[in-house]
């Protein structure tokens, strides 16, 4: 994407290509419109609101109200069919993996 290559010079490797790193809500929106490669969400406001859709996911309906949510906030289309919210990275970091089409 263009803004990794912006943010870190034309230094970057494919390793660490290979993930997307979101830091605000417009990096977000052109990360979720991908569906290759993983997204790491490393904006601890952005990283709050999957930590909560984390902890509701096994109730169908909460989890559609804060994927709802989720997508409002930050005028992303978050869609929990094609998102798995994979993990913890650090305290303020998580992950988002693309599901299989």
């Amino acid at each position: 994407m263009s803004n990794i290559a912006r943010n870190y010079g034309e230094q970057t490797t494919a390793a660490f290509l290979a993930v997307i790193r979101v830091t605000n809500g417009a990096e977000l929106r052109e990360a979720l419109r991908q569906r290759e490669r993983p997204v790491l969400i490393g904006d601890p406001q952005i990283a709050r609101w999957f930590r909560v859709y984390l902890a509701v996911q096994r109730y169908w309906l909460l989890a559609a109200l804060m994927a709802r949510a989720i997508s409002y906030r930050n005028r992303a289309d978050f869609k929990r069919t094609e998102w798995h919210v994979e993990k913890d990275v650090s305290e303020y970091e998580i992950q988002l993996t693309p599901t299989a089409p």
